[in-house]
């Protein structure tokens, strides 16, 4: 495990300071802190909250063997409450949280949730560190953390593979949600640049139509661009969350949808849910859809890797490997400014400690926003390698 605090004897110095050594030495009784993590156990992003909750425990194990290595007098409790990456049941959870004396939460995972929970937890003393993207989330000296670059990027990145594969038209199919809405918005700027077009698309509300009604409209909506530009210069963006597996599944079967490029979101990347249905999987490989998935600059630590993906079995999503990050950032947030300390000494705390800290996603300095300063994407497919579908990275799209 490469775990690097490079100046843990002054923050260690500082917290004694500021907290009396007396909470920081091992002579003291051993005594707890709780942090909190919003995870979608259940629903439709059961597939990353089950890897984050994975990389949770396992950093909460590696923290707390740390902190007794290093002689603190405390150790990391964690306390998880499912989601179902609905907004209105992630507040009444961090509610819960919150009564339960827990200041500092990892999650919520999605932008939905963060954007339904951000204002109760900056008037109600609570910290997030959040692996959400939606751009209008990155707000300086709010409560909220985020271990990622927003979408801006991830428009950048997918509009450039559009462009080189000569796309004229793309048509999204979406969730109509807070996050969709801003990376389409995004897509359709920097498409524009160009003079290529995204259209209106076929939006759905998860839950109340039928998803083979939007894969019909999906279709019908296609065949329109197709007859303008030629079906090799038009493509599907699918922007969904779990559900986005179905979609592949009966798209699999429709003569236009399945003629054309498809590109994916960072939404589905490394999700287990298109390997799981066979039928999607292999849509999706047939038509070698490329999905973006954060990556920071300096890579993925292969030995705390290693350790999540024995326990899921399976490749994890990069929101698992920023919650493991996050569990640290908490622990050492708390080490510098004392395990009794309220949402204001945590916000000021983590700037300094995340600045410091290389973990499972490389170096995590923070910008003004606080939210990661840098990093890029690397891209994920469904490939089959001897009769079984895998994600497989891609040295390019």
């Amino acid at each position: 495990m490469k775990i690097k605090i490079q100046t843990y004897g002054s923050l260690l110095m500082f917290a004694c300071m500021m907290a009396g050594a007396s909470l920081f030495l091992m002579s003291c009784t051993q005594q707890t802190v709780t942090i909190g993590a919003l995870l979608p156990l259940t629903g439709v992003e059961t597939s990353v909250g089950q890897s984050a909750s994975a990389a949770v425990e396992i950093a909460v194990e590696d923290v707390n063997a740390y902190l007794k290595e290093k002689g603190a007098a405390f150790t990391i409790v964690l306390k998880t409450a499912d989601t179902k990456a609905d907004p209105q049941t992630a507040l009444e959870e961090a509610k819960k949280l919150k009564a339960a004396g827990i200041d500092l939460f990892i999650g919520p995972i999605t932008s939905n949730e963060t954007a339904y929970v951000i204002d109760w937890a900056n008037d109600n003393g609570t910290v997030l560190i959040s692996q959400c993207t939606a751009p209008f989330l990155a707000i300086a000296d709010d409560n909220l953390f985020r271990l990622t670059i927003d979408d801006t990027h991830q428009a950048e990145e997918i509009v450039t593979t559009m462009r080189s594969e000569g796309m004229k038209a793309i048509v999204p199919v979406y969730r109509f949600d807070v996050y969709a809405m801003q990376l389409l918005s995004l897509v359709k700027e920097d498409l524009a640049a160009d003079k290529e077009i995204l259209t209106d698309g076929v939006p759905y509300v998860y839950g109340a139509v039928e998803l083979s009604a939007v894969v019909s409209q999906l279709s019908q909506a296609v065949q329109k661009e197709v007859s303008q530009y030629g079906a090799s210069a038009v493509g599907v963006y699918l922007v969904a969350f779990d559900e986005g597996a179905e979609i592949l599944a009966l798209a699999k079967d429709d003569p236009v949808l399945s003629g054309i490029a498809w590109y994916g979101s960072d939404s589905l990347a490394l999700d287990s849910s298109l390997i799981d249905n066979a039928a999607a999987g292999q849509f999706a490989a047939n038509r070698q859809i490329v999905f973006p998935a954060f990556e920071s600059d300096g890579g993925v630590d292969k030995d705390i890797l290693a350790k999540i993906q024995n326990k899921i079995g399976r490749y994890p999503e990069s929101e698992a490997l920023q919650a493991y990050d996050a569990v640290w950032i908490a622990a050492l947030a708390y080490l510098n400014a004392g395990m009794r300390a309220d949402a204001n000494a945590l916000k000021a705390a983590i700037p300094t400690v995340a600045g410091e800290y290389t973990g499972a996603t490389g170096t995590t300095k923070l910008n003004n926003a606080g939210d990661r300063a840098d990093g890029t994407y690397a891209y994920w497919a469904v490939k089959e390698n001897g009769g079984q579908l895998q994600w497989t990275r891609q040295e390019s799209p």
